[in-house]
């Protein structure tokens, strides 16, 4: 297998911002509402860390597909290498 050239990289860096800004989103709008749902500070801060770790989890997800590569391409074969048939 090639390792994975820049190009890769670039190509999938879309996804990537886009990723990272939809997690920040999601990190914003989840402490506005765990702010707005909490009565006491007791409650506050394990929502604020749960948004916090869905906020980590969003973003490694959205990481892991950036970099995920398809190998789906066919290297082509010299005639030889195959039947008559399919030299034609």
């Amino acid at each position: 297998m090639t390792p994975l050239s820049h190009q890769g990289l670039y190509r999938n860096s879309p996804l990537m911002f886009g990723g990272l800004l939809g997690a920040i989103a999601l990190l914003i709008g989840g402490i506005a509402a765990s702010m707005h749902v909490a009565t006491t500070g007791d409650e506050l801060l394990p929502l604020m860390f749960g948004t916090l770790g869905l906020f980590v989890l969003v973003f490694l997800v959205f990481l892991l597909m950036a970099l995920r590569q398809h190998r789906w391409t066919i290297e082509a074969q010299p005639c030889w290498s195959r039947s008559v048939l399919w030299c034609r």
